[in-house]
């Protein structure tokens, strides 16, 4: 605390209190668990995906995709929930069986790294 020396001691001041900021519910900050960030940025990555039909369109392979890309996200919220086991070698299995039932399922529509 410091003391200004032109006042009368009785009007001493304390410093001003630095300002708590505080995220809005919907931020996904640290007011929320690490779950339901999960679900927000999941929510968020969607909302992305289907404005950017509006805007330059989308291509039949991501359109087909879609369904795809639900799984892995709700593959990445079960695991950041804690409902299935963190471990890069389940979800590398997790990825290649998703891979190949794309590959099944879309066969020359299906995406490709």
């Amino acid at each position: 605390m410091t003391i200004n020396f032109s006042t009368k001691i009785g009007d001493a001041r304390s410093p001003p209190r630095p300002a708590i900021r505080l995220l809005p519910a919907g931020s996904g900050g640290p007011t929320r668990p690490a779950g339901q960030r999960a679900v927000a940025a999941v929510r968020d990555e969607r909302k992305n995906r289907f404005a950017c039909v509006s805007s330059a369109g989308m291509k039949t392979q991501d359109w087909l995709g879609l369904p795809f890309d639900v799984l892995r996200a709700q593959y990445a919220c079960a695991v950041q929930g804690g409902l299935i086991q963190h471990s890069l070698l389940a979800s590398s299995a997790f990825e290649r069986a998703l891979v190949r039932l794309e590959h099944l399922l879309l066969g020359v529509w299906a995406r490709s790294v």
